[in-house]
């Protein structure tokens, strides 16, 4: 599927330092919870939300969780042998 800039829209702008932080820290664990966290950032910024903003972005927060989850779980198991 085209992102949003390959289809003639503008590129997404994080609207502060702290949101754009949290995504290269994000890219440490792996580029699906980074590209999720700013799918949310996206979602919660458009001017004409969708009725289902709310779920969207709890539903991309549950994956970031769980990416966060798999990194950390495989961290700690290898600091335990």
């Amino acid at each position: 599927m085209p992102t949003p800039e390959k289809r003639g829209g503008p590129p997404f702008r994080f609207e502060d330092p702290r949101q754009e932080r949290i995504h290269r820290r994000l890219l440490l664990v792996g580029p699906g919870p980074a590209t999720f966290y700013q799918d949310a950032c996206r979602v919660m910024s458009e001017e004409r939300p969708l009725a289902s903003t709310t779920h969207l972005v709890a539903h991309l927060l549950r994956e970031i969780e769980s990416g966060l989850r798999d990194v950390l779980e495989t961290v700690t198991d290898q600091a335990t042998r």
